[in-house]
């Protein structure tokens, strides 16, 4: 008598699964670092514990099945700062000690200097015994290091090269690297035409946002800096994602997406524009014409301002079509 396996078994055997952030190596199916979202790539669902992983259908082939591990480690931003390593969070606790890594993280591969570190860890009012200080911390994120087995781009991770430290790791240890290739290799598509790549990789590239980035850093000057630099830069890439699903002729399919946007970004007048385009293409008059008020009496009343010469016309479009 032949036994038979059912259909959806031989098709999962065909797979074997590798977890892209560690290496490991598996039956199932493929795995890669970001995490699965909906198609509107500014909403994301709680991300939980553990390193962030999305489902890709291509075959890979594995030496072999059984379970393997690779050193790697990785370092997310978004959501808060994590250091993963084999599986596991070795993010430093003390809170110095992590806006300290914060810090060399989002200037890896670069020496900071010490008195940067002590401006962004002090303030305008460092301790007298900030140089000090900062050796401890330093002191402190080694041992980490060195405890955890954490690597780098070159095996050492945390360098001391005058007049400061730097934070040496490959690029595709850092989810912000993959995040900023992604949106400037999308925006470079869009302007090329190519629109249905760049809303892909756009998409791919806004779905690794899974929250505000350093959320759970202490942040001075410096880093907070750098965090409305990426804020700025999340917005540029819902833009260029919602220009490409224009030029798609996919309006009807973005209302909800920028119906959310407005309500996320009010003073936005950009997205207001689009969402009043979208329902002004798709024949919900009415519903652009109202979003129109709802803008401009937000503008009023916050800003004492009217919607721009732009967003006017847009009036005008939608009340010539009535």
């Amino acid at each position: 008598m032949i036994i038979r396996k059912p259909q959806a078994a031989r098709r999962v055997s065909r797979f074997r699964m590798a977890v892209v952030d560690y290496n490991l190596r598996y039956e199932g199916c493929t795995l890669g670092f970001g995490r699965l979202a909906g198609y509107f790539p500014g909403i994301f669902n709680d991300p939980g514990s553990g390193p962030r992983v999305v489902a890709t259908s291509h075959p890979v082939e594995s030496k072999s099945p059984s379970l393997r591990t690779v050193r790697v480690t990785r370092f997310e931003i978004f959501g808060g700062l994590t250091v993963w390593h084999q599986g596991r969070d070795r993010t430093p606790s003390p809170p110095k000690v992590r806006q300290m890594l914060a810090l060399l993280l989002v200037q890896s591969n670069r020496v900071v200097h010490v008195d940067t570190i002590i401006d962004e860890l002090w303030d305008t009012e460092p301790p007298a015994s900030a140089v000090t200080t900062t050796q401890t911390y330093v002191y402190q994120l080694r041992k980490l290091i060195g405890g955890a087995g954490l690597v780098g781009s070159s095996g050492e991770l945390l360098v001391t090269q005058s007049p400061g430290y730097l934070l040496r790791v490959d690029p595709d240890q850092v989810d912000e690297t993959a995040f900023r290739a992604r949106v400037a290799r999308g925006r470079g598509l869009l302007a090329h035409g190519r629109h249905e790549e760049a809303s892909a990789l756009l998409r791919e590239a806004l779905a690794g946002w899974v929250g505000s980035p350093l959320s759970n850093v202490t942040r001075g000057r410096l880093l907070s800096a750098h965090v409305v630099h990426l804020e700025e830069l999340r917005i540029a890439a819902l833009m260029a994602w919602v220009e490409a699903q224009f030029a798609l002729g996919r309006h009807r399919d973005l209302i909800a997406d920028l119906r959310a946007l407005v309500t996320e970004h009010p003073l936005n007048e950009w997205f207001h524009g689009r969402l009043i385009e979208a329902l002004g293409r798709a024949g919900r008059r009415s519903e652009a014409l109202l979003a129109y008020q709802t803008l401009r009496t937000t503008l009023a009343d916050e800003l004492g301002l009217d919607p721009s010469a732009e967003i006017q016309a847009l009036q005008r479009t939608v009340l010539r079509s009535a």
